[in-house]
């Protein structure tokens, strides 16, 4: 047997190969190939590869992302591209990555409250405000329920993540833009088009944070470990 034969053979081979296209047309393809320790990812035509540790695609500010809901993967480096591929596909992808940890939910979770409490504060107080549009000024007026809870909700969702984090910030945000979403649905109705924009976009965030929600299903903070003394 020849030598180079032999190396071929004792070559690893891939847990899974995966096809992948980018963009939504389908621009150029790509292929994902998923060994033990790491991913290795190549454009059609090019022999050499990208390589990709697995723990990359845990990290705060991964080379390349799964977004597991689009079906996709966010590429960063060493270009900027979005790859789809099968729901089945992502499904393989997301269990070769493993379960979410403990630091992604504390990231994820200050990352998203951050601007929780401004935000919900400017809601509780626009809830006592009326919006007197023949003369331009703000007078008290009755309680804006919807936007009393709007608040509160965000007010809630950054103590928690402040005090005591938890997953159910997640929740809280997705609460906070579907009833956003439910307060600009009139405004279509009555024919301001312009507003389906900003409709589309607070429902994506109201998913994305779902999804979010469901995703840290199996991960608990807990009390964090101690430092070893020395």
């Amino acid at each position: 047997m020849s030598e180079s034969s032999s190396t071929h053979e004792s070559a690893p081979r891939p847990e899974r190969r995966i096809a992948l296209v980018e963009g939504a047309a389908g621009e150029r393809a790509w292929t994902l190939e998923l060994y033990p320790d790491h991913a290795a990812l190549r454009r059609e035509g090019e022999n050499q590869p990208f390589i990709y540790p697995r723990s990359e695609f845990q990290e705060e500010r991964p080379k390349i992302m799964l977004i597991g809901w689009t079906r996709s993967l966010a590429l960063n480096f060493p270009e900027k591209v979005i790859l789809r591929m099968s729901a089945e596909d992502a499904g393989a992808v997301l269990k070769w990555i493993g379960p979410p940890t403990r630091d992604q939910l504390m990231r994820r979770i200050k990352a998203a409250s951050a601007w929780s409490i401004p935000l919900g504060l400017f809601f509780v107080g626009s809830a006592f405000l009326v919006d007197s549009r023949a003369t331009w000024t703000l007078r008290i007026g009755p309680i804006d329920v919807l936007a009393m809870f709007m608040g509160l909700s965000m007010v809630a969702s950054g103590l928690i993540a402040k005090w005591r984090p938890h997953r159910v910030c997640f929740l809280l945000h997705s609460v906070f833009f579907g009833t956003f979403t439910l307060t600009l649905l009139p405004r279509v109705i009555a024919g301001a088009w312009g507003w389906l924009i900003l409709i589309l976009f607070t429902v994506w965030l109201g998913l994305f944070h779902l999804h979010q929600f469901h995703r840290f299903a199996t991960v608990t903070v807990g009390q964090a470990p101690n430092p070893e003394p020395g």
